[in-house]
């Protein structure tokens, strides 16, 4: 999984606007991938039960 230059961008000034640290390309990509994968693991569709 890569991101887009714009998500990779995106995610990268979110990060700095939120914690101070200016991440690289490769730092960037890592940790976001990283959240994607925890997001992925944890998000369950809520399902109308009838």
């Amino acid at each position: 999984m890569k991101l887009s230059s714009q998500a990779l961008t995106d995610f990268k000034k979110i990060f700095e606007e939120e914690y101070g640290v200016v991440l690289t390309d490769e730092q960037a990509q890592s940790r976001a991938i990283r959240l994607l994968r925890l997001v992925k693991m944890i998000y369950k569709p809520i399902v109308k039960r009838t």
